[in-house]
C-alpha cells in the first residue's frame, strides 16, 4: 500500500478558525455556514420561496410539488410532512450546492497518471490529526491516492441532508486512506475539494551545442 503523504509538521495556524471535520466539510461544499440553512420544514419553504423571488411555481417545482401544494405550505393550511419533508431538504440542498460545484467535488480524487506526473487542486486537509498515539498538525492530500468518484457516497448522502451518514462514508474513505481506523481528525483548519490535475513535468530542453563558427 502507498504511504499517505503528509505534507510534514506545519507552523502554528492560530490565526485561523478551526472546525470539527463535519462544520469544515460542509462549509467547504456549501460555502458557507451551516447556521445559514434552514432547519425545519417552514423555514424550508420560505427559503425556497424567496430564493426564487417569490415564484411559487418555480419553487414548488424545485420541491417537487404541486403549485397548489407549496401555497398551501406557505400560507400554513398544510405542513410538510414524510416524503414531502424530504424533499424540501434535498430541494434546499440542491440551491445551496450546484451542480457545476458538485461536478467539480466529484473531480477532486484521482490517481496520477503516471509515476513522474504531479497534480494541481484536489481534496486536501489541513488539520491536527491523531493516527494512533502520534498527533500533530498536518497537510494531507488525500486526493491524490484515491480513485475517482471516492467521495461520491459521502456527497449523496449529504444531498439528501444525511450528514451523520455523509461524515461516516467520509470517515470510511478517510480509512482507506490512511490504512487505519486508528485516526482522529481534529481542529480543521483548511478543507479544500477542488478538482485535481495531473501534469507531465515538461521536458528539459537540450543544450544547444557550441559551434566553432565555421558552420
Amino acid at each position: 500500500m502507498t504511504e499517505p503523504e503528509y505534507r510534514g509538521e506545519q507552523p502554528a495556524k492560530d490565526q485561523r478558525k478551526k472546525f470539527g471535520l463535519g462544520e469544515a466539510f460542509y462549509r467547504a461544499v456549501t460555502k458557507r455556514s451551516p447556521k445559514s440553512e434552514p432547519k425545519t420544514a417552514e423555514a424550508q419553504v420560505g427559503w425556497l420561496a424567496k430564493r426564487f423571488k417569490g415564484d411559487h411555481k418555480k419553487a414548488a417545482e424545485k420541491a417537487g410539488v404541486s403549485p397548489t401544494t407549496f401555497k398551501r405550505w406557505m400560507t400554513g393550511k398544510q405542513k410538510p410532512g414524510g416524503k414531502s419533508a424530504e424533499k424540501l431538504t434535498k430541494a434546499v440542498r440542491a440551491e445551496l450546492v450546484p451542480e457545476g460545484r458538485r461536478s467539480r467535488i466529484a473531480g477532486s480524487t484521482d490517481k496520477p497518471t503516471s509515476r513522474t506526473a504531479r497534480a494541481t487542486g484536489g481534496f486536501s486537509i489541513e488539520a491536527t490529526i491523531r493516527i494512533s498515539n502520534d498527533t500533530r498538525e498536518r497537510e494531507i492530500m488525500p486526493g491524490r491516492h484515491l480513485s475517482p468518484g471516492a467521495l461520491n457516497k459521502v456527497m449523496s448522502a449529504f444531498m439528501e441532508g444525511n450528514d451523520e451518514q455523509a461524515m461516516a462514508e467520509l470517515n470510511e474513505v478517510l480509512k482507506g486512506y490512511f490504512g487505519t481506523s486508528a485516526f482522529e481528525v481534529l481542529d480543521v483548519t483548511g478543507l479544500d475539494l477542488s478538482p485535481i490535475e495531473w501534469h507531465e513535468p515538461s521536458a528539459e530542453p537540450e543544450e544547444q551545442a557550441e559551434t566553432d563558427g565555421w558552420d
